[in-house]
């Protein structure tokens, strides 16, 4: 029976409205055809239930407070209760397990979103199968639910992997359970948000869209992150270079006879499971994810260096943790062999995909110099995408770095670049010291393998120090100085003043000393209070 507000009780006449209304709603034990009293939720409704509509830019698909939506909806819904914020409707039927509800969405050009959202209420814990359908194909992701409402947050980017984002035709929800599925607010959002940089002078731009961060530089590349893993990267002209899987790299776990069997398939429903974060948008873009398979994070510099760290892998007692990368591009992928480790084994020690025309290339590389030394690469049936699987690595945390590089990566400087970023020179300090005990330097040599950077201490605010090339050149080193939170700092390198500096998320000072540096590099730091002299 319905309940009927004190209020309404108090007020003459009143009372015999709301009893037409249950008579409406039936009476005499019989249930006649509901009849919905309620309105279309209000843009300031759904904004305040959804933090991810606070752009207001959002496309509503259905609220689900009147019956004229459901026309669209296969079984037969009805009206029900809704979650209560948005005006408290929501289409309710009896499913059975593995019955499809299907909706036409009322809006078929979804290209200028970001972001799906969905609340579902469900009797008991169970599985979801949301699949989207369109022209050139169709997406699916399961989602666990809880019983009762659960919302529902999907990334139109990666839906876009799969289908044409502009034509879509259907949305499929598939429980694995019998239950009363009551669906509510199914609504589309562009929430893409620029992050400003501190500086006009950085060209770096980072962006988040929906579960996605992209970070690049406008007329070079562009990196696509989402739960922890690089899906995509672009080109200048924002063509799609990563494939229909991404690049990853996956970590997975594979026994000792891993090299006979066949890779692992890319993704999966863990891939993107991750939740992640920009911790820093700046001078360089960091992007942290708490994933399955451990904690990733993302370091990109301005120059096209992209640095992955996993700390706490997780892995299965008796196996070992491997990457899994999977490229697709317009050019040849070459694996350079790097030192032999037993007499007739070649082991591969980066890879190096060169792409035809304008398009960059991309070169990943171990953080562990040994750690390619059980390294395969296979392609996919009637695919392009290339699968990469990397072995042995030691336990503990874990590093890899990608060079991004719009210009021609010819398999020299490739080498180049891998030798440096894993045996870095060791530089000469005379004021201040090297930090060796920073968290991400694997070995303890006062380079952060896991965000490409040198860490430094001054002293008495001075730091001076000379860093010169050993084997290779120095391509756009990176350094760090503990100690200068909150002090007016000023970086010279050979005498002349460096303008590429910035802050981590700890307010400590960062600097890039652009170019590559076949000869030595003289550094120094001087830092004052703020609003003190350079003295």
């Amino acid at each position: 029976m319905h309940r009927i507000p004190r209020r309404i009780l108090n007020r003459t006449g009143h009372l015999v409205v709301c009893l037409s209304l249950l008579c409406a709603a039936g009476c005499g034990g019989t249930r006649g055809p509901q009849i919905s009293t309620r309105r279309p939720a209000t843009p300031d409704q759904l904004q305040a239930a959804y933090p991810d509509l606070a752009s207001g830019r959002f496309v509503v698909l259905g609220d689900f407070n009147t019956e004229d939506q459901l026309g669209g909806i296969t079984p037969a819904m009805r009206i029900g209760h809704g979650r209560g914020a948005t005006g408290g409707g929501a289409a309710v039927a009896r499913v059975s397990a593995g019955q499809p509800v299907s909706i036409e969405p009322s809006v078929t050009d979804w290209s200028g979103q970001t972001l799906l959202l969905c609340s579902v209420r469900v009797d008991l814990p169970q599985s979801l199968a949301v699949t989207v359908a369109g022209d050139g194909g169709a997406w699916r992701r399961d989602a666990d639910l809880a019983s009762g409402w659960n919302l529902l947050r999907f990334d139109i980017g990666e839906i876009g992997m799969r289908v044409d984002t502009g034509q879509v035709r259907r949305i499929d929800l598939v429980p694995s359970a019998a239950t009363e599925l009551a669906i509510d607010d199914l609504l589309l959002a562009d929430d893409r948000s620029e992050l400003k940089a501190e500086s006009p002078r950085i060209t770096l731009r980072t962006e988040t869209r929906g579960l996605r961060v992209h970070s690049g530089v406008a007329g070079a590349f562009e990196l696509v992150f989402q739960g922890g893993l690089l899906v995509d990267w672009r080109s200048w002209s924002e063509v799609p270079l990563g494939g229909s899987t991404g690049v990853g790299p996956w970590l997975v776990a594979v026994g000792p006879d891993w090299n006979q069997q066949p890779p692992p398939t890319p993704g999966g429903p863990d891939s993107l499971a991750g939740r992640q974060r920009v911790l820093e948008s700046g001078l360089r873009t960091v992007v942290q994810a708490e994933t399955p398979t451990g904690r990733r994070q993302w370091t990109v510099y301005p120059h096209g260096a992209a640095f992955l760290s996993i700390q706490n892998p997780r892995v299965r007692d008796g196996q070992r943790a491997a990457f899994l990368l999977s490229v697709a591009g317009t050019g040849s992928f070459e694996a350079l062999p790097g030192p032999a480790l037993s007499p007739g084994e070649r082991p591969l020690g980066l890879c190096l995909l060169q792409q035809e025309g304008p398009d960059p290339d991309l070169l990943w590389a171990p953080g562990n110099p040994t750690g390619g030394r059980r390294l395969t690469q296979r392609f996919s049936p009637g695919s392009t995408d290339l699968l990469v699987l990397m072995g042995d690595d030691p336990p503990g945390p874990l590093a890899q770095a990608f060079f991004v590089s719009e210009d021609e990566l010819l398999p020299e400087r490739a080498a180049d670049l891998t030798h440096v970023y894993q045996h870095p020179p060791r530089p000469k300090v005379t004021t201040g010291r090297l930090v060796t005990d920073r968290a991400g330097d694997l070995n303890g040599d006062g380079f952060n393998e896991s965000e490409g950077c040198y860490e430094l201490a001054g002293r008495d605010r001075r730091l001076r120090m000379r860093l010169a090339p050993e084997a290779a050149p120095l391509d756009h080193p990176v350094f760090r100085v503990q100690g200068t939170r909150g002090l007016r700092c000023w970086v010279y390198v050979n005498g002349r003043i460096v303008s590429e500096i910035g802050r981590d998320a700890d307010g400590e000072l960062l600097f890039v000393v652009p170019g590559r540096h076949a000869g030595p590099l003289t550094i120094e730091v001087t830092a004052v209070p703020v609003g003190g002299g350079a003295g």
